[in-house]
């Protein structure tokens, strides 16, 4: 890759290729992806369920867990500077934090499951700024041992798993607490402060910059009363205010990338529409680049500046919004977009069933040979069969998959 493509992306992932292991089958969920991410672009990335959609958003910040699977090649190249790019699959795993929620951070698909459900909001937004900021931030700022009255453990330490612990809770204690330290998120002993920034190992001014930057985040994502909302638990709040705590803690280090991993799932429409406008006013308040995963095409089309369709594991077509939804180059883009109720309704219009692709997403342990969206695709050949087709450049930013692409054109044409 050439200095110059580098300098452009603030992210680039060349030929990445992820593996599952179950027993002994080893199931291919990415196969050679490449993607090109520029500063300040909100990328759209689409498919059906299987296609590795979240596999993708994982391997950016190698969550993968190791027992189950691995990244077998490729790279993530990450610009952290103009001058400075890292290989992310390279940094060690201690070293990661300093990217993982601070430069590239997170929306999890479920609210629900991604907060715990016995702390309260205020005290998992003050981990997740206090994990990465201890390290940048003045130590004289920090309480000494003396004054905290906590035992030396307690602070910030890295584990065996090459994580961080809790800063005022280690995980040993979790896992057996003594009758002398109540499992409070607050403190070890009895009669400990119940304040989330009294408990801090930090100087009260450093602490009262932090509920202040807390309730400044909550505002932000447009949540009312946010002191309300830090002294809350997670089962207390709604679907749509959860998720919006969610986008609150994924900014509250200030990332350059953020990825939402199907944002919306689990909420309304209209929740769903408040989410997306939110986050658009605050990519274009705090410049953000986005990943936007989603099997939703209405949600990609209004909110996406480019779009990627994925199909079993590997990119069918890479265009811009309005290519990818008014010339599509690809018969699985073309088979999205024909089963989307009302794309051409008019009043007057005779109802017209919808169309359905036939079949189902392939088995990712057993996929077919050739194309691998062959067995479903109505344009199906026997050299579709034979071997993969390439994805090549077919026109300015417009990349597709399909040996049948100069009939879609002519089909755009008389269409016209």
């Amino acid at each position: 890759m050439n200095e110059g493509c580098i300098m452009d992306n603030i992210l680039e992932i060349k030929n990445l290729s992820v593996e599952y292991r179950k027993g002994s089958k080893i199931i291919p969920a990415l196969r050679n992806i490449s993607i090109s991410l520029k500063k300040k672009e909100i990328l759209g990335i689409v498919g059906e369920s299987g296609c590795g959609k979240s596999t993708l958003a994982q391997s950016i910040l190698r969550l993968i867990p190791e027992r189950e699977g691995k990244i077998t090649s490729g790279s993530i190249l990450f610009r952290e500077a103009p001058t400075t790019v890292t290989d992310l699959l390279k940094v060690e795993y201690d070293n990661l934090l300093l990217v993982r929620g601070k430069r590239i951070s997170m929306i999890f698909q479920d609210p629900f499951n991604s907060l715990n459900p016995v702390f309260k909001i205020g005290d998992q937004l003050i981990e997740a700024i206090s994990i990465h900021e201890k390290d940048s931030d003045n130590p004289a700022e920090y309480k000494n041992e003396a004054s905290t009255g906590l035992p030396p453990n307690v602070l910030l330490r890295k584990t065996k798993h090459g994580g961080l612990s809790h800063p005022w809770y280690p995980s040993f204690l979790r896992r057996n607490p003594p009758k002398l330290y109540p499992p409070t998120p607050y403190g070890l002993r009895k009669g400990y402060p119940h304040s989330s920034t009294d408990s801090l190992p930090w100087s009260s001014a450093k602490a009262d910059r932090i509920r202040t930057r807390i309730l400044s985040l909550l505002a932000k994502v447009q949540l009312q009363k946010p002191e309300l909302i830090m002294d809350s638990y997670p089962h207390q709040l709604s679907g749509g205010m959860l998720q919006r705590v969610m986008i609150a803690m994924a900014l509250s280090c200030s990332p350059d990338i953020l990825v939402a991993d199907e944002p919306t799932t689990a909420l309304d429409v209209t929740i769903q529409k408040e989410i997306l406008e939110l986050l658009k006013k605050l990519q274009e308040e705090l410049e953000l680049t986005i990943i936007l995963i989603s099997h939703n095409l209405s949600i990609i089309s209004r909110f996406c500046s480019r779009v990627i369709i994925l199909y079993a594991g590997t990119i069918m077509e890479d265009a811009c919004s309005e290519d990818i939804f008014k010339k599509p180059l690809n018969p699985y883009t073309v088979g999205l977009l024909e089963s989307l109720p009302g794309r051409n309704y008019s009043r007057n219009a005779v109802p017209v069933r919808l169309k359905a692709i036939s079949g189902q997403v392939p088995d990712m342990a057993s996929l077919p040979a050739g194309c691998k969206f062959s067995p479903r695709c109505p344009y199906m050949a026997l050299a579709c069969t034979a071997e993969e087709p390439e994805l090549l450049v077919l026109e300015k930013n417009h990349l597709s998959r399909c040996y049948f692409t100069d009939e879609f054109k002519r089909k755009l044409a008389c269409d016209n």
